[in-house]
């Protein structure tokens, strides 16, 4: 998936994007001259994230 469409597909911002592509975090290949992320990965990055919690903690 190119970088225009992945960041607000993961609802990241290009920049965080970037960050997470130099760190590793997320996968890429170049296809000439376009970057495309690898979606799949990126997904299961995000589904190896911790739960948000929200409202009163016990």
């Amino acid at each position: 998936m190119p970088l225009s469409l992945s960041s607000p597909f993961l609802g990241l911002t290009r920049c965080k994007l970037y960050d997470l592509l130099g760190s590793g975090e997320i996968r890429a290949v170049k296809v000439g001259k376009r970057t495309l992320i690898d979606i799949e990965h990126a997904l299961a990055w995000l589904g190896s994230l911790p739960s948000a919690r929200f409202g009163k903690q016990s």
